[in-house]
């Protein structure tokens, strides 16, 4: 079941790499495994599906590599236990015996958007937006794509350019 699960979200993620969350391991198949086996320095395991794994606890240590070499990461992580869902049937009214448990896709991360509080060589990845309009007024906007934080403010125009000379712009 789980890896009937991985193809289903695979199938609809296909441009990026996918980690599956097995028990305390992520795993990745096939050709994310070819991939992180090289990125990562994984041992590869063969048997009748490829694949890579390592403990949850190196996800920090793992996901900003994966990103800094232009790949985006699809998250599939374990929803609900086999004693929940076998609750969930009961109720339902089902006898099935559940082997099996619920994952679904849970976080995509791109280099814009994962934030690693570890990383002490963060950098902020701001996107800027000005306009005036011809009542003398100017409006900034400023984003962090990676925080989310947005900030923004006006000023006259007479003071623009004495405003926008203090900007500094990355």
């Amino acid at each position: 079941p789980s890896m009937q699960q991985y193809w289903t979200i695979k199938s609809k993620n296909h441009d990026k790499v996918v980690f599956l969350k097995r028990g305390i391991f992520y795993w990745m198949f096939y050709e994310d495994a070819i991939l992180c086996k090289r990125l990562l320095d994984l041992k590869m395991d063969g048997g009748k599906k490829y694949h890579v794994e390592f403990p949850e606890k190196s996800i920090e240590k793992y996901v900003p590599i994966i990103l800094n070499n232009g790949y985006r990461v699809a998250m599939i992580e374990q929803t609900a236990t086999t004693k929940m869902m076998e609750k969930r049937h009961l109720l339902e009214g089902k006898k099935q015996n559940i082997k099996w448990v619920a994952r679904e896709l849970v976080n995509v991360y791109s280099k814009g958007t994962y934030f690693d509080v570890n990383d002490g060589s963060y950098e902020s990845k701001w996107v800027l937006a000005f306009g005036c309009d011809f009542s003398q007024n100017v409006g900034v906007a400023f984003f962090d794509v990676t925080t989310l934080k947005f900030y923004a403010g006006s000023f006259k125009i007479i003071r623009c350019l004495e405003s926008l000379g203090h900007l500094q712009c990355n």
